[in-house]
């Protein structure tokens, strides 16, 4: 069993790939336990602010883990402008292809 952190968004790439080479290399299952929240409840049906009102307050404060990484590449200093863009296009292109782009966040916002 892996543990992984969902905010860390490399590392969660590096766990699933170590997973997969170990399914490959010994033919045993494997499990990823991410851990992270859902900004969105549990599904469409579900009003969490109101059965989890503390807990959604603060998950809301929360950057998103597309904010997390973009926020770690400025400061890294890895590389500049180029993936700061290209960390907010994937955001755009995931919530496209998921048909979310009313969930979009907002530059600055959650």
């Amino acid at each position: 069993i892996f543990h992984v952190n969902g905010d860390d968004v490399e590392a969660v790439v590096r766990v699933c790939r170590m997973a997969v080479e170990y399914r490959q290399r010994f033919r045993k299952d494997v499990v990823v336990d991410v851990f992270c929240y859902r900004r969105h409840g549990h599904n469409e049906l579900d009003q969490a602010t109101f059965t989890q009102p503390l807990m959604y307050r603060k998950i809301k404060s929360h950057p998103t883990p597309v904010e997390v990484y973009r926020q770690r590449l400025v400061e890294e200093v890895r590389c500049k402008r180029p993936a700061v863009f290209l960390a907010s296009s994937m955001s755009l292109s995931y919530h496209f292809a998921c048909g979310n782009m009313s969930r979009v966040p907002q530059q600055g916002k959650n």
